[in-house]
């Protein structure tokens, strides 16, 4: 808005923490991870929506309130889908960031979904596959085939490791298309007793 003397941005206040701190407790089951991650889709679907790019998807971006409502959140670096192509800065975190951002600068929403991948993995196994602390090593591991050898030791069903390495895959043609294509496919997974628990 503006005033007569200044301009003000009005923002809503979440009271919640964000996932990586509900990551770090290690207080949930696997169904509810599940719950959790259809939440930020469909967070970052409805941005998508807007011809919106967040570009830093990541835990400490989705805020759970206290009424349990996951929320997309900072949106500093985000850019509008037409502007998007190749980009002299690279923009996000390391550990979240595609391949191809890495090699070509190149940026669009299929960014967004391979971040999200990793989100999912670091919900499952409580750290980041990719944690990285220099642009270089990460364009180190830039190369096919990306793998989450981690995830090869977590008692899981191996659809949810397929999920995984789809969301995630190096080219981007491979991955989901669009964010509405990955609810379902979280949905359809089915969990036997002994899946249930993580910690």
């Amino acid at each position: 808005g503006r005033t007569e003397h200044f301009s003000f941005i009005v923002m809503e206040y979440i009271q919640g923490a964000n996932l990586n701190d509900y990551f770090h407790k290690k207080i949930y089951g696997i169904e509810e991870m599940f719950v959790i991650m259809q939440a930020c889709c469909a967070g970052i679907e409805a941005i998508h929506k807007k011809n919106i790019i967040h570009r830093d998807v990541k835990p400490a971006n989705f805020i759970i309130d206290r009424e349990g409502q996951v929320k997309a959140v900072d949106m500093g670096v985000s850019v509008m889908n037409a502007q998007t192509g190749l980009d002299d800065d690279i923009c996000g975190t390391l550990g979240y960031l595609p391949p191809e951002i890495i090699q070509t600068h190149s940026q669009n929403k299929q960014g967004d979904i391979y971040a999200l991948g990793v989100v999912f993995a670091q919900a499952i196994v409580y750290r980041n596959p990719f944690l990285v602390g220099h642009v270089s090593e990460i364009a180190a591991k830039a190369k096919p085939p990306l793998t989450f050898n981690v995830l090869d030791q977590a008692i899981l069903p191996e659809k949810t490791i397929e999920l995984i390495r789809k969301l995630t895959a190096f080219d981007p043609q491979q991955r989901f298309q669009t964010i509405d294509e990955v609810v379902p496919a979280l949905r359809a997974i089915k969990f036997e007793p002994k899946h249930k628990e993580l910690c």
